[in-house]
């Protein structure tokens, strides 16, 4: 979730758009609360979270070109491109890492979830980011996507029963009074306006 620090940053640097006060706030905050719900305090960086890191960077960098690209070109082709430069880039790495490094399954359970996962956790959501991102800014875009481990905790407390520790109650808390201030100042801009 830390991509939420750099995309008003890469907004400012890229597009040229300065982020406004209460969409600072809002990022501010939904990062603290993302601290706080998952920070172990143990600031020892492993390779494994550098590459989280990174992978915060480049995801910052994409909502940032989706709003560039997506007020011009073409929602299925963007989506298109994306598929096929991700579908190219896995077969690259597949062949230089010498072959497949998991078992293909050929069940049809696991063909069914590849294909379901495929069209709707990827494509469908790709489509509908895109569609939509280019009606609001690259950073409101990360404030709402910091609502994602939102989610987590309250499947794993209806599916399993996982019980939140109080940390984890004050973190969601700072994330939605992030959105909230974010989605509330540009609402009073509008009226203003």
């Amino acid at each position: 979730g830390s991509y939420i620090i750099y995309t008003p940053i890469f907004s400012v640097l890229i597009l040229k758009k300065k982020p406004y006060k209460s969409s600072i706030i809002g990022v501010l905050l939904a990062f603290i609360g993302l601290l706080v719900m998952t920070l172990r305090w143990n600031l020892n960086l492993s390779v494994g979270e550098l590459y989280l890191i990174l992978n915060a960077i480049f995801l910052a960098l994409h909502i940032i070109y989706v709003d560039k690209l997506s007020r011009v070109y073409n929602l299925f082709v963007l989506v298109f491109i994306q598929f096929l430069t991700m579908t190219i880039l896995f077969y690259i790495s597949l062949i230089l890492s010498g072959g497949p490094i998991i078992k293909i399954d050929y069940s049809p359970y696991a063909i069914f979830s590849v294909t379901y996962t495929a069209v709707f956790a990827s494509v469908a959501a790709y489509l509908v980011q895109i569609g939509l991102q280019r009606y609001t800014t690259p950073t409101k875009t990360a404030v709402l996507f910091a609502a994602e481990p939102l989610s987590a905790p309250f499947f794993s407390y209806f599916i399993i029963g996982e019980v939140l520790q109080v940390k984890q109650y004050i973190g969601a808390l700072l994330i939605i009074v992030g959105i909230l201030v974010s989605e509330i100042g540009s609402a009073k801009r509008k009226k203003v306006e």
